[in-house]
């Protein structure tokens, strides 16, 4: 599996970006990293997925910011949409969110 490095705002970020069709976007946990999902890639891609998968700010290969608000959990949702619109890829309802133990957070 390849990467590729792409930039977003002002940090450049290790992405796998494989297959084509609809787009599947996997996200790591903290701390980790895209090699996370290195045995799930393939079998999505088989199915004709594209999948996407960032090493988000501060893991693997990704730009590591020293500011600890650089790590909130806000700014990673807006990083996420601004990565997932770049390659013209509509989040897949109207507001893109995440469930993050209990609670709901927005992309502003």
């Amino acid at each position: 599996m390849g990467t590729k490095q792409i930039r977003v705002g002002e940090l450049n970020f290790s992405v796998v970006d494989e297959g084509s069709g609809a787009a599947v976007l996997l996200l790591h946990g903290f701390p980790d990293s895209s090699d996370l999902w290195r045995n799930q890639i393939p079998a999505l891609v088989d199915a004709g997925l594209r999948v996407i998968v960032p090493d988000l700010r501060g893991f693997g290969e990704s730009d590591k910011p020293l500011e600890v608000e650089a790590y909130a959990l806000p700014l990673i949702l807006q990083l996420l949409k601004k990565m997932v619109g770049r390659d013209g890829i509509d989040p897949p309802t109207p507001e893109f969110s995440v469930l993050c133990r209990t609670r709901f957070y927005r992309a502003p």
